[in-house]
């Protein structure tokens, strides 16, 4: 019962790394060998509605209204054998997230 919703996302260049992790990369060489990390950011926005939207009281057993809001960051290694992905999310749940 997903309605709308909006992603936006920016992922960086390997070569195009921040100070900081450009040195994070530069340690994580030594645990898990030579690889290319990249970082990305979003924003996300997703609206849900119920089934039956004429109904005056909600089903306690359908999807209610519900709207999301979030950002995340992440950061992403590759190498010659693995992916390792890790990602912050933070947001809002229902109406302050419009």
């Amino acid at each position: 019962y997903y309605s709308n919703g909006l992603l936006l996302a920016l992922g960086s260049a390997s070569a195009d790394l921040p100070q900081p992790l450009a040195w994070l990369d530069r340690q994580l060489d030594v645990l898990q060998g030579p690889g290319v990390l990249r970082w990305g950011a979003s924003l996300n926005h997703a609206i849900f509605t119920p089934q039956d939207i004429r109904a005056a009281q909600p089903d306690p057993r359908d999807r209610p209204y519900a709207g999301l809001l979030l950002g995340s960051f992440s950061l992403h290694r590759v190498t010659a054998s693995s992916l390792s992905t890790v990602e912050i999310q933070a947001g809002v749940l229902g109406p302050m997230a419009g």
